[in-house]
């Protein structure tokens, strides 16, 4: 329901758009992101247009997700446009607002916005590993190296896309660490797991 025919290009710097589906480069421009499960990234310039495009992809139903990650970017997504309508229609104005806020940003002309593709910038297919898998008690989780240290968090979410486990691991280059299931029911989960501004996903059976 939100109308941007005539301000497609408008910036998005002084609205607080969800980190889920937002990635900034320091002393850099930001750029819209949703990436699939196998993590195929999509990019979209950081305007009300892109925001427009990025949730309409969403919305089609023509990407790979699983059902922790629908409800990550649903969220997220209409968390964003509730700030934007915000800020544009109901002159929720932010105390503090970088000089870019609100003006036109000039289209990037490689950047396709219909389905820009990327893969993440990790060595080999899958980012980590978990073990055993059925698990019982706990599990090992595994990150054998990154490129360089990055952010790494850990998210655990049953089939009705709800988060049943969180851990932060800080800015790490590998991870090798026990993770305890004791208070977790038994049944099929998704773990995802963020590192920078990659996530990745991988199905855990726990069974008690």
């Amino acid at each position: 329901g939100l109308t941007m025919t005539n301000i497609r290009n408008q910036g998005l710097g002084c609205i607080d758009i969800d980190q889920n589906i937002k990635t900034c480069v320091e002393g850099g421009g930001c750029k819209l992101h949703i990436f699939e499960t196998d993590g195929t990234q999509h990019l979209f310039p950081y305007t009300l247009g892109g925001l427009y495009d990025l949730s309409n992809l969403f919305l089609d139903g023509n990407l790979a997700l699983s059902l922790g990650a629908k409800n990550v970017y649903a969220n997220a997504i209409n968390n964003s446009i509730t700030k934007v309508h915000e800020y544009w229609y109901n002159g929720q104005t932010p105390t503090t607002c970088p000089q870019n806020a609100g003006i036109p940003v000039v289209a990037d002309n490689n950047e396709n916005k219909a389905l820009p593709t990327s893969k993440p910038n990790v060595s080999g297919e899958q980012l980590f590993s978990l073990a055993p898998n059925p698990a019982s008690s706990e599990v090992t989780f595994k990150i054998a190296e990154l490129a360089e240290g990055q952010e790494v968090t850990l998210e655990l979410y049953n089939q009705l896309g709800q988060q049943v486990l969180r851990r932060d691991f800080g800015t790490v280059s590998y991870v090798n660490e026990r993770i305890d299931l004791s208070s977790i029911g038994a049944g099929l989960y998704i773990v995802s797991v963020k590192a920078g501004g990659v996530r990745h996903e991988q199905k855990l059976v726990i069974g008690k």
